[in-house]
């Protein structure tokens, strides 16, 4: 299920060391939650939407830079909050203008039923997303076309449960949950072309629930290559980069860091992506590397947050003008 991956799975707990807190004065202040806009150097940051008590995350742009769509929380605890750490249940897929205007539910929360992690496909006349609200609670990968609202299921194998989709053309990468570790698997977006492209070789280490192996898949422009974030217990996280057709990966974060959510520039020529060091707050936040993982770079985002699901605009190429959008919680012990 998606619980198994909430707010990046052990990085909560470093999380709530950090904040200090779980609630109270900060739960009050009108913009603990938002989503942001602004340049890679740093130029143009701006609020576009802002909440006191419910956390949104998987922010992103439509192809036409018109709209974002994001998942909403609505499950309230930690001091009334209601966040990713408390589950994906009852979440909601929303969209909002890029001004901050025209905010509307597109698919509403249900009890007991998961919807999250949005995407734009077909040229941003869709919205594909993660639903568990079936009769068996699989999470699988649904389709809505915003102007009819008529809701479909891709075609992935029927029992399967399936996770953090990205379709970038006809190609869709998503992880498929094992018993205990979860691997990337590629398909076209009609069911043909059914193929594991990670094979990670892991085993449950660590005493929590959650199952290691590959998380949040993205594909390269080109369609070659797939980027994802690996779970090796506890606090590991590690970005590797995947070849579909000869399956060689190469870890881009090696042992002693901890790096999620990567996403590539639209040339292919940069990888955002989120970093943390509870050993070192100032260094906590947005980062971007080279393929290769050489590189890397602090992105100069406000203090004082925490950061999260980092993305490039649609066809922003590398370049310090480049325009991402990112989520963020007010967090005032990172300095």
């Amino acid at each position: 299920m998606m619980a198994t991956r909430r707010n990046l799975c052990a990085f909560a707990v470093a999380f709530l060391l950090l904040s200090g807190c779980q609630g109270g004065k900060l739960g009050r202040d009108p913009q603990m939650f938002g989503i942001y806009t602004m340049e890679l150097d740093g130029d143009n940051h701006r609020l576009v939407l802002a909440s006191a008590d419910q956390e949104m995350t998987h922010a992103r742009v439509s192809p036409d830079h018109q709209w974002i769509a994001f998942t909403r929380y609505n499950r309230k605890a930690l001091g009334g909050l209601a966040t990713e750490d408390g589950g994906y249940a009852e979440t909601e897929i929303m969209r909002v203008r890029l001004d901050g205007t025209g905010l509307e539910t597109v698919i509403p929360p249900k009890r007991g039923a998961v919807n999250t992690n949005s995407s734009w496909a077909d040229a941003g006349k869709s919205l594909i997303w993660v639903s568990s609200d079936n009769a068996k609670r699989i999470p699988q990968i649904m389709k809505i076309d915003l102007a009819t609202r008529k809701i479909t299921r891709l075609p992935t194998p029927a029992g399967i449960p399936t996770t953090d989709p990205n379709l970038r053309g006809n190609k869709i990468v998503f992880p498929v949950k094992g018993k205990t570790v979860d691997s990337i698997y590629v398909m076209n977006v009609d069911g043909t072309g059914y193929k594991q492209v990670t094979h990670p070789k892991l085993k449950k280490t660590d005493r929590t629930k959650f199952h290691v192996g590959d998380y949040d898949p993205k594909l390269s422009p080109d369609g070659n290559n797939v980027a994802c974030m690996r779970f090796h217990g506890g606090e590991k996280w590690r970005i590797v980069v995947t070849d579909i057709a000869s399956g060689r990966e190469k870890d881009l974060t090696g042992p002693g860091r901890t790096d999620a959510m990567p996403e590539w520039s639209d040339d292919g020529n940069l990888i955002l992506f989120r970093h943390i060091d509870r050993k070192k707050p100032r260094e906590i936040g947005i980062w971007t590397m080279k393929p290769d993982g050489s590189d890397r770079k602090q992105v100069p985002a406000p203090r004082g947050q925490l950061h999260n699901h980092p993305i490039f605009f649609p066809g922003e190429k590398a370049g310090p003008n480049a325009k991402i959008i990112y989520v963020a919680r007010k967090n005032p012990r990172i300095p």
